[in-house]
């Protein structure tokens, strides 16, 4: 077991073992907080003697999570982790255990965005709405907004009313088009028990707040709560914090005021400035010594985040040797901007030094720019400078037009981070929702995968199933279950049936208890005939790409607990911040 207390500097130390109350750790950037935080997590457990199970350590992505139980356990060795999560798992978790409350099952699925999108288009066919009135975007932009809003409102309609109590609300005198949108959208949400992202905080939240017994268990359990990147956290993430940590009184949180920017997301930087006002007796522990930048580079930074007026007063100390000065350009415009970008990166690429020469051609007089260099004539990097190496940071996509064109003319290979990656491509969506139809068989991953591939059910025969499914108040699953073994001959000739006992030979391999998640997925490929229409159709990225998700089920079922709900879970709660970005590929990357 290694001592991780000693390679701790004196302010980490007193963070990671000031362990009792309220205690606030504001970390610039580089400071070392991920170490000190993960320190403080096996000071806990070994030193301690508190139970993981007792620990809530709350992270703002999954790869953050990873990263940090990576730590932990070459620290203290194998041990289960799993309350070093996301808020969002942390709440999916807790609904896993205890959503029945709201009378939701317990193996409810999780709407991505795909989903949404799915649910409106249905609404926009049944209320016959165009596109020329309005997008579908801005109408489930408008159903998220109005759940934030009144989150109880809603939630109490999904409670406490059933679907036909739903359907009769939307069909009340006076209803507006809005009012009707965002109910049937509800309808359409507890039919399937679906959540989404927004209602995993919300729904956990209103658990938390109304019903006594379960507050109390989770309360009793969670002895420490920790928060990582609380600058970034909402109000919502706090008042979940704020509740579980109500009992034992051990709330330890990490940030940074000059590192926010989420705001847009709900996050309020005065969460942390106003920690003190809110916990009289919190303690505030500095980490000031800066393990990443240069002086110079600090220096310019201090300067910088000096002026802002609304953040807590500090002043990073760079541990590391002096460098070179940064480089500071004002171009005329966009054009000349991007063309002195392509210009330095062709310069560091092709200096086998890696040092990067100052650029003397087209100066201040011939540019109408103004540029201030290092003019220290230091012995240049021996490291050389490869496109990965190198990003262009931008305040918003919108303003890479000038930097791509520039970049293609100058055939400097580049890649956009701009989510989306892995878990949103097509072959991985159309898999996941075949591993849905195992489940909760909902009717977004029916419409999704009844005819991928091609089973010769056309507009009509949907739109019969969706009939059907509406009259007899089933899911569109088995409303086709009992059209295809009725006495209606509407699907004979159809890969209905084929489809049915694909879904149901797999599910009863799901439900037996003793197939790894790996031999269920490669079951519902091969009885669907999904990966034999990939082999057919698709080129050979969505083949690497389906093989490389194989890879991902099979390493999740390694784990004796998992299960099939649990993996759809794991799946969902993957965003654009957890994607790798083609960090491998040699381009340059831009990104905001």
């Amino acid at each position: 077991m290694k001592d991780f207390l000693s390679i701790l500097n004196d302010e980490q130390k007193e963070a990671a073992t000031t362990t009792e109350g309220h205690i606030r750790v504001l970390a610039g950037a580089g400071t070392g907080k991920t170490r000190a935080l993960t320190s403080r997590y096996c000071y806990l457990v070994r030193d301690l003697g508190i139970s993981p199970k007792n620990i809530l350590c709350v992270t703002f992505t999954n790869r953050a999570a990873n990263e940090m139980k990576g730590r932990i356990r070459s620290m203290l060795g194998d041990m289960d982790l799993g309350y070093i999560c996301t808020i969002h798992a942390f709440c999916t978790l807790l609904l896993h255990e205890d959503i029945n409350v709201l009378n939701f099952p317990k193996d409810f699925i999780i709407l991505d965005k795909e989903d949404w999108r799915s649910i409106m288009l249905r609404i926009f066919s049944d209320m016959h709405l165009t596109l020329k009135e309005t997008t579908v975007q801005q109408k489930i932009d408008e159903v998220l907004e109005a759940k934030k809003v009144k989150p109880d409102t809603y939630i109490n309609y999904i409670y406490k009313l059933n679907n036909e109590e739903l359907k009769a609300k939307w069909q009340e005198e006076g209803i507006d088009q809005n009012t009707e949108i965002f109910l049937r959208y509800l309808y359409e949400q507890k039919k399937c028990f679906g959540v989404d992202f927004n209602d995993l905080i919300n729904f956990a939240t209103y658990i938390l707040e109304n019903f006594p017994d379960v507050r109390e268990k989770w309360q009793e359990r969670m002895q420490y709560v920790m928060v990582d990147e609380f600058q970034d956290v909402s109000e919502k993430q706090y008042r979940i914090a704020q509740i579980l940590s109500a009992k034992h009184k051990n709330l330890f949180i990490v940030g940074d005021s000059d590192q926010t920017i989420y705001s847009w997301r709900g996050s309020h930087v005065k969460l942390i400035l106003e920690f003190d006002k809110k916990y009289p007796d919190a303690k505030t522990i500095l980490l000031r010594q800066n393990y990443r930048s240069t002086p110079q580079i600090l220096a310019a930074s201090n300067e910088l985040i000096s002026k802002n007026t609304v953040r807590y007063p500090k002043e990073l100390v760079a541990t590391r040797p002096n460098g070179k000065k940064p480089l500071y350009f004002h171009a005329a415009d966009s054009a000349k901007e991007a063309e002195w970008i392509c210009r330095t990166i062709k310069k560091l690429v092709e200096d086998k030094d890696g040092g990067g020469k100052n650029d003397k051609k087209n100066g201040d007089e011939k540019e109408n720019c103004s540029a201030k260099m290092d003019g220290s004539k230091k012995k240049p990097d021996s490291r050389p400078v490869h496109l990965r190496d190198i990003a262009i940071l931008y305040r918003a996509h919108y303003l890479s037009r000038s930097l791509e064109e520039a970049l293609i003319k100058k055939n400097i290979p580049y890649s956009i981070l701009a989510g989306t990656e892995f878990y949103g491509r097509r072959e991985i969506k159309d898999t996941v929702c075949y591993l849905r139809m195992l489940t909760a068989a909902d009717d977004m991953a029916f419409y999704r995968t009844i005819n991928m591939p091609s089973r010769k059910i056309g507009k009509q025969k949907i739109a019969l199933i969706k009939e059907y499914s509406e009259e007899h108040n089933l899911s569109a699953y088995n409303a086709l279950k009992e059209l295809v073994g009725g006495e209606s001959s509407v699907f004979k000739g159809t890969g209905a049936q084929k489809y049915i006992d694909a879904v149901e030979k797999v599910r009863q391999l799901a439900n037996g208890g003793r197939a790894k998640l790996g031999d269920i997925l490669q079951a519902i490929l091969d009885e669907s005939g999904y990966e034999a229409f990939l082999r057919i159709e698709a080129d050979q990225d969505r083949l690497d790409n389906l093989a490389e998700f194989k890879r991902a089920v099979n390493e999740e079922g390694l784990d004796d607990d998992a299960t099939l709900p649990g993996l759809l879970s794991h799946l969902a709660l993957f965003t654009d911040l957890d994607a790798d970005g083609n960090s491998g590929k040699d381009t340059v990357k831009l990104l905001t």
